[in-house]
C-alpha cells in the first residue's frame, strides 16, 4: 500500500512537471523493485488525467523506463505486459460501459510504456511474442520455452476466454508490428 501511495504521489508530480529530474530519480528509485514498480504503475496507467498528452509517455519517464528496462528487466518487464494483458482482458469482462473505458484507457497507456520499453532488452519482444502465442494457441518447439510456461500459468490463473485471448492477440500483435516488425 505504501508504494501504491508513493507511486500516487510521483504519478501527480509527474503530470505536473514531467520534465523535474528529482521526479524521475524518485521514479528510477521506485522502479527498482517489483513492489516499487507496481506502486508506480497502478498509480501512473490508471490517472485520472485525460488529455491526449496522458497517453505520451513524457521523455523523463521515457529515459527512466529504458534504463530499468536494461538494468531490471526481470521484474520489470513482464509487469509491463501485464499492465497491458490485464486491463485488455477487463475491457470485454466488465459489464458496465465506464468500467470498460476505464479499463481499455489503462491497456492503452500500458501499451505506451512498452512502446517505450522496446529494442531495449531482448525480453520485451520474446516476452510479447510468447504472450502473442499463448493467446493464440500456437505451441513452439524451438527456443526457450519460459515465457511460454510462465505466461500459459498467467493466462490460466486468470481464466481468459476466447474473447479475452483475442483481444490480447490483437494488442501484442499491434505492439509487434508497430515496434519490431519495421
Amino acid at each position: 500500500m505504501k508504494q501504491v501511495q508513493h507511486g500516487t504521489h510521483l504519478s501527480s508530480a509527474l503530470q505536473e512537471d514531467p520534465t523535474n529530474s528529482d521526479i524521475h530519480e524518485s521514479i528510477k528509485a521506485q522502479l527498482g523493485s517489483s513492489d516499487g514498480i507496481r506502486g508506480f504503475m497502478v498509480s501512473y496507467l490508471t490517472s485520472e488525467d485525460t488529455s491526449p498528452e496522458a497517453l505520451t509517455v513524457p521523455d523523463g519517464l521515457a529515459e527512466v523506463l529504458r534504463e530499468k528496462t536494461r538494468s531490471n528487466p526481470k521484474d520489470l518487464v513482464p509487469l509491463a505486459f501485464m499492465n497491458v494483458i490485464m486491463p485488455t482482458a477487463m475491457s470485454t469482462m466488465h459489464n458496465e460501459e465506464e468500467l470498460r473505458k476505464s479499463s481499455a484507457k489503462t491497456a492503452k497507456r500500458g501499451l505506451s510504456v512498452l512502446a517505450t520499453m522496446a529494442g531495449e532488452h531482448p525480453s520485451v519482444k520474446s516476452n510479447a511474442e510468447a504472450i502473442l502465442d499463448v493467446a493464440v494457441g500456437n505451441k513452439r518447439e524451438d527456443g526457450d520455452s519460459t515465457p511460454i510456461e510462465y505466461w500459459t500459468s498467467f493466462f490460466d490463473k486468470w481464466g481468459y476466454k476466447d474473447e479475452q485471448k483475442k483481444d490480447i492477440s490483437e494488442s501484442m500483435s499491434i505492439f509487434l508490428s508497430s515496434n519490431y516488425d519495421k
